[in-house]
């Protein structure tokens, strides 16, 4: 089995249950989050199954708000969390949670430029 269809899996698991954990203790995201997380793993699943989903471009433009989404979770909103009076120890617990869901990123990369095989041809 592909190990991206394993990671897909994981990843999603994975995801729903920080979702669920971080809702029952009244700490839910924003719909725009959650909306870009499930256009990542859509993304993620049409890597991990090589299906078309959309166009090429469309992915592409995906992936540069991904960009965009990392270096606001990764670069700006640690200043956030000090101003708001967070210890290192809590920004660093923030960030560990979000460290297993990097190689999406990675896929939809892999999604948007690298996986001719599928946006030419039948896939």
């Amino acid at each position: 089995m592909n190990v991206w269809r394993v990671y897909f899996f994981l990843g999603l698991t994975y995801e729903l249950g920080v979702t669920a954990y971080a809702s029952a203790q009244g700490l839910g995201g924003s719909w725009i989050a959650m909306l870009l997380e499930v256009i990542f793993f859509v993304g993620l699943f049409g890597f991990a199954f090589g299906r078309r989903i959309l166009s090429q471009q469309v992915w592409r433009y995906v992936f540069a708000v991904g960009v965009l989404v990392l270096v606001h979770a990764w670069v700006i909103m640690p200043f956030v969390y000090v101003d708001a009076g967070m210890s290192l120890r809590q920004i660093l617990n923030i960030l560990a949670f979000q460290v297993p869901l990097l190689p999406v990123f990675l896929a939809l990369y892999c999604y948007a430029w690298r996986s001719t095989g599928i946006w030419q041809g039948d896939a």
